[in-house]
């Protein structure tokens, strides 16, 4: 699986995904619509798939500062293979890899209340760049993992992301692609933080 087809599975993700926020019932539309805005400022693919019980285990909280380099921008998630694509292009931002990465994270944050719009951070992490000038830091400390890191299909990842719950501020959604050596993901987590 090459990152092309990573960037093409998150945005079919992402469509299904926000499709279903959207188009809610009137009482959870009422309940997101009720929400203040949070004021604080991620590819997946499809893998192997595995079974997703939706009752296993509680949310498991981790506790991480995260350091990610890479591009941020304010844009309606329908839009995010353009993101993708802008990234992809980051020629100076993959020539600073001082190791072939090991993930790659997505970053949604400063979510609208109708959930259209997002700044959306595509990069890696620091450890593996010699320079990072646009570094964006995230406290995973209150977080829910929403999915363990696990290989999971496009349709599972979908599902995931209706298990956030929008009745309350979401502060932040952060993916993590695990790649191997050949850049391709392998593997993937998923993260909601509340406020």
């Amino acid at each position: 699986m090459n990152l092309f087809n990573s960037i093409l599975t998150s945005v079919l993700i992402v469509i299904l995904v926000w499709g279903a926020a959207l188009f809610q019932s009137p009482d959870a539309n009422a309940l997101i619509q009720a929400s203040p805005q949070p004021n604080k400022s991620i590819t997946s693919n499809t893998i192997e798939p595995t079974s997703v019980d939706s009752n296993s285990t509680p949310a498991i909280k981790v506790n991480q500062q995260i350091n990610i380099a890479g591009i941020r921008q304010n844009i309606a998630i329908a839009d995010i293979h353009q993101l993708w694509q802008t990234f992809n292009d980051q020629a100076e931002l993959h020539a600073s890899l001082v190791v072939q990465p090991t993930k790659v994270f997505v970053l949604y944050s400063a979510m609208t209340n109708s959930f259209e719009r997002a700044d959306v951070t595509i990069g890696y992490d620091v450890k593996e760049l010699k320079q990072h000038p646009n570094t964006y830091s995230i406290d995973t400390k209150n977080g829910d993992i929403i999915l363990p890191e696990h290989p999971y299909t496009a349709a599972q990842l979908a599902t995931a992301w209706e298990k956030i719950d929008y009745s309350k501020t979401v502060n932040f959604v952060l993916e993590t692609h695990f790649l191997d050596n050949s850049g391709n993901a392998t593997s993937t987590t998923m993260l909601v933080s509340y406020q």
